[in-house]
């Protein structure tokens, strides 16, 4: 018996049913509107309704909204190093392409580990000092090695970056002496109807020709630079097929290329262009085309629409109708006959 007096009356359950089919992507269990209960109540067997769902969900985006206002977000003088490393089992640090970029660093509200980094001037004076996160949970901590992506900032007077687990320094890695050269064409960055072909130029400040060892990021602002979306990351090419989908709309839209030499980096910001806002667009994700079923057994059907502009429609924006019955229902998954 669910005691909420707003819960509905779905037709064709008991009080305080689910309402409609419920799958366990887990199991493949279906459950059955018709004798099947939502978790807040007493009533078993159980599963979720969709009041409870979107309920649940609301109330989520309400606290995580409340927590994002609370992020420190104030713009800084100097770059950001988002640095990436991962630590074997034995000790051993094996850095990742990492970029100092001029972008806006939020508190980072992530678990904090046992390891630190240091950026470390040529007289070996600790410049800044930055205590790492735990990427995932999911990552075991005794397992064969361990991934690290960190934000913290950047001087130009630092020459080399410390690496310390629980107060041991396990390796000190020399920085680049220069960031790489970059050419771009500035003019190229920009928007067209259809995919365009961007390349670019670029090599180490201590060779004349080879691109070996860069990485490049690509980047796109809707407001002149003062905020950035990653378009594409870990580039080993001078080149990328740029599709305008990707691209949210505006009036003050640029693309930035950014190469990496392990840190050093280079960045060239494009001429300013004006982009058409994108329409959503649906996918099925499942069934495929191909798939066939017998009359009356339950179907899965998996999808949403999402665009650059507006993200991830929402999950009542979500209608799902068919040619021959009509209307089916709403969400990103539903379970019909």
């Amino acid at each position: 018996m669910n005691t909420d007096p707003t819960y509905p009356d779905y037709l064709g359950s008991p009080d305080g049913g689910i309402g409609e089919f419920g799958f366990n992507t887990s199991t493949s269990d279906v459950h059955d509107p018709a004798t099947t209960y939502d978790f807040m109540g007493g009533d078993r067997p159980r599963w979720v309704s969709p009041y409870t769902f979107i309920n649940l969900k609301e109330a989520m985006v309400e606290q995580f909204r409340a927590i994002n206002i609370s992020l420190v977000a104030a713009p800084l003088p100097h770059e950001t190093l988002h640095l990436r490393f991962r630590i074997h089992r034995g000790g051993q640090v094996e850095l990742r392409p990492s970029f100092h970029l001029r972008t806006t660093r939020r508190l980072d509200r992530r678990r904090m580990s046992g390891v630190a980094c240091e950026l470390l001037d040529e007289a070996g004076n600790v410049l800044a000092f930055h205590r790492c996160h735990v990427l995932s949970l999911d990552q075991d901590p005794d397992g064969p090695f361990v991934d690290y992506s960190e934000s913290m900032p950047w001087l130009d007077g630092a020459t080399s970056i410390r690496f310390i687990a629980r107060h041991q320094i396990l390796h000190t890695h020399n920085i680049e002496s220069g960031p790489p050269v970059l050419d771009a064409n500035r003019s190229e960055l920009s928007y067209g109807r259809e995919p365009i072909e961007l390349a670019w130029n670029a090599h180490r400040h201590d060779e004349q020709e080879t691109t070996s060892g860069l990485t490049y990021m690509l980047r796109h602002s809707v407001d002149n630079g003062k905020t950035w979306r990653v378009v594409a990351a870990g580039l080993t090419k001078p080149s990328y097929t740029l599709n305008p989908r990707d691209l949210r709309g505006g009036e003050n839209c640029c693309l930035q290329i950014s190469a990496s030499s392990g840190i050093r980096t280079t960045s060239i910001q494009g001429h300013s262009f004006t982009a058409p806002q994108s329409p959503r667009k649906a996918y099925i994700l499942s069934p495929d085309q191909e798939s066939t079923f017998r009359s009356g057994s339950p179907v899965l059907l998996r999808g949403g629409a999402v665009c650059a502009d507006f993200g991830l429609a929402e999950m009542g924006d979500t209608v799902w109708t068919s040619s021959r019955d009509g209307r089916l229902g709403r969400g990103f998954q539903l379970v019909t006959q």
